[in-house]
């Protein structure tokens, strides 16, 4: 049952950038190239600086890896928003060759009064742009990438592609869940006594509220993000998706926080021989009145228990050995870093 916690800490590991050892050999080799910054500023470089009237859903604000379900579509917003900017930027500067400080960089384009402040190089992405016309201070990168006067930006609320990402990433998710929980409910159902007993039925238990706490919070980020193009909520269709998310966050937390419990309780329970009782032994949940204990095995028992162990092992490795191959193909299509 607890299989599937492994490969989610293996794929943490694979998709995390510290764990990018491509990354960690440029780090000396890109230093030169690399975007200054202002002196003397104790910041953090990655901080969470909005408050409770700036966000949709609370959990925005807290940086666990655990509330990041309530900022993926942000995120993904965000991060389009940026790409988009940039590659714009680069495509006109393409067409027109146009210099941040003058097309020669000796100062014959617009007057710079900030000549004092850090300069900052752009990270040549295309082979046809001079390295001259891609530098200035801070404040001139800020009037350079200013839209001009009316000109207003055609972002999407919703990032494209972000719910066929979602798509792929739930099912990969519930598929692995339910391979690995669904071996040990094989093996606690065809164990003499068969049928539901007390340790399928708590294998059946983590999973379906398990299943149903991810439902809730993707809905209620959501529901959220969907409040979030309308910040004022003005409208009635606003407040009430609103008020759907803080219902399903609310709900699905404390199912969570209740099923945390019980599987916690159902491995003590499962390894303290607490089930090796007369009541779990003779699956009363399943067989009700005709429930009862098997004293002696008969050859066919054994051979029946014997294969649901081995179709449950299987079911089990194959949903892990999918997980990661699965990983692996998605990882494939990321753009590396230049050697």
């Amino acid at each position: 049952m607890w299989l599937w916690l492994i490969l989610i800490v293996i794929g943490w590991l694979l998709l995390s950038p510290k764990c990018d050892s491509n990354a960690y050999k440029l780090r000396t080799t890109d230093i030169c190239r690399g975007v200054g910054a202002l002196p003397a500023s104790s910041r953090r470089a990655l901080a969470i600086t909005a408050t409770g009237n700036d966000v949709m859903s609370p959990d925005e604000l807290f940086t666990p890896p655990v509330f990041n379900y309530s900022r993926s579509l942000r995120w993904a917003s965000t991060a389009e928003t940026v790409y988009m900017v940039f590659k714009e930027d680069l495509e006109a500067s393409e067409k027109v060759h146009l210099p941040v400080c003058g097309s020669d960089g000796d100062g014959s384009g617009i007057n710079d009064p900030t000549d004092h402040i850090e300069s900052i190089p752009y990270i040549d992405t295309m082979q046809d742009i001079h390295d001259k016309g891609q530098r200035g201070s801070l404040q001139y990168f800020l009037l350079y990438c200013t839209e001009p006067d009316g000109v207003q930006s055609q972002c999407s609320h919703w990032a494209p592609g972000v719910f066929t990402r979602m798509f792929i990433a739930s099912c990969t998710s519930l598929a692995l869940q339910w391979g690995t929980i669904g071996a040990a409910f094989m093996v606690g159902w065809f164990t003499p006594t068969t049928k539901l007993g007390c340790r399928s039925l708590g294998y059946l238990l983590y999973g379906v509220i398990s299943t149903l706490v991810w439902m809730m919070l993707l809905i209620s980020s959501i529901l959220a993000h969907s409040a979030a193009a309308d910040p004022r909520r003005a409208s009635l269709s606003t407040r009430v998706a609103l008020a759907f998310s803080h219902i399903m966050r609310w709900t699905g937390k404390l199912f969570a926080i209740l099923n945390f419990f019980l599987v916690i309780m159902a491995s003590v329970l499962q390894y303290s021989s607490f089930y090796d009782r007369c009541f779990c032994n003779s699956s009363v949940f399943g067989r009700g009145g005709a429930a009862y204990i098997v004293i002696l095995e008969t050859a066919a028992q054994a051979a029946q228990a014997k294969n649901a162990w081995i179709a449950a092992l299987v079911l089990a490795c194959t949903s892990a050995a999918a997980f990661l191959g699965i990983l692996g193909l998605l990882l494939d299509t990321l753009p590396s870093l230049p050697s």
